[in-house]
């Protein structure tokens, strides 16, 4: 990947945001917590990052040990 291709920060640093991208979400800093309040929440909030959400794993995972049985003719 080119890195003068991303255009928000440095890939592997997490990025809060306040919408998905595709809903033109915001950008802002990480909320604040302490020991007598903590950060507060909103489900509509997204992390971006690198590898933040990759779930094509365990499909990648399942799809090669169905690739497997079938080499070795396993029902």
């Amino acid at each position: 990947m080119d890195p003068a291709a991303w255009t928000d920060g440095k890939p592997f640093e997490p990025a809060l945001r306040d919408a998905a991208i595709e809903a033109v979400g915001s950008g802002f800093p990480f909320p604040a917590s302490s020991a007598q309040q903590s950060a507060a929440y909103n489900d509509d909030w997204r992390i971006n990052a690198r590898s933040a959400s990759d779930d094509k794993s365990p499909i990648v995972a399942l799809l090669a040990a169905l690739d497997a049985l079938r080499a070795k003719k396993i029902r």
